[in-house]
């Protein structure tokens, strides 16, 4: 275990930190892919936000993405000619810090993965198993 258990509201804090991380990188991810720049890394970027908005891989997508964030802050400016400090470095380093966060900590609760597990729950408890019955099937 990597971290001591959280309460409730820790976990939701976590959650919703994790939502808005993912949904800023998968938007500046896909403004980046329409825009000038790398589209292999813009689409990373976007795909990796979009894992950890919805909580799906978001350990493995929050360190790829934390990686491929530091790789860019330090070798773009390098390949400029200019220290990473002046283009950006401070807010390279503390976006690989939130995402380390969520590496570390997990998704927390409301991910994809377990909203749909609670509707099937629910679903299986009303004795809908699978898709809903033909209109021919409801007794009259």
């Amino acid at each position: 275990m990597l971290h001591p258990p959280m309460s409730p509201a820790k976990t939701r804090v976590l959650t919703a930190y994790r939502i808005v991380l993912g949904a800023l990188l998968a938007g500046y991810g896909a403004g980046s892919l329409l825009g000038s720049g790398a589209a292999w890394l813009a689409a990373l970027e976007m795909l990796t936000g979009a894992l950890i908005l919805f909580g799906t891989y978001s350990r493995l997508a929050s360190f790829a993405c934390a990686i491929l964030v530091l790789w860019a802050g330090l070798a773009i400016p390098q390949a400029l000619g200019s220290w990473p400090v002046r283009l950006g470095g401070a807010a390279t380093a503390t976006l690989s810090c939130a995402l380390l966060l969520i590496t570390m900590y997990g998704p927390g609760r409301w991910t994809y993965a377990q909203l749909r597990g609670a509707a099937a729950q629910a679903r299986a408890q009303a004795g809908l198993h699978g898709a809903p019955p033909d209109i021919e099937q409801i007794p009259a």
